[in-house]
């Protein structure tokens, strides 16, 4: 169970795309454990069960303790705390020329109705004037 929420992670992909690799995936069983041969998995709503389940049984202190017991002679500088942002909500995008579009343009727009068409003709007489 924990092999498929890793493999979940690991790809990116949705319940029902993990339920369909791991029924295509000869590798995807292999690392889970099992071995579908003929058949298949349809219900991909077994994901959210296998979750549900995890999140209730798993003691992740005891997991995190043998995962830190195993990797310990493979980390350096243990002393420093990273943490990993991909967990919370952010409103940060990456710019591609699309982005950068949009956001101008709903700068304009937004600088439009707060000014109002009187403050873009105040505007353009302080440029002339300058």
């Amino acid at each position: 169970m924990l092999a498929l929420m890793f493999l979940k992670i690991y790809e990116g992909c949705s319940d029902r795309k993990l339920i369909y690799h791991l029924n295509r995936n000869i590798e995807f069983q292999m690392f889970c454990g099992i071995f579908l041969g003929k058949e298949d998995i349809s219900n991909f709503k077994v994901v959210c069960s296998i979750r549900s389940e995890l999140s209730r049984n798993l003691n992740i202190k005891v997991v995190q303790n043998v995962l830190a017991g195993y990797w310990n002679p493979y980390l350096n500088q243990t002393d420093i705390m990273l943490e990993d942002a991909t967990c919370y909500e952010t409103s940060m995008r990456y710019q591609t020329n699309a982005n950068r579009k949009n956001s101008t343009a709903a700068h304009i727009v937004n600088n439009f109705k707060r000014k109002g068409r009187a403050g873009k003709h105040e505007e353009h007489r302080l440029i002339n004037a300058k």
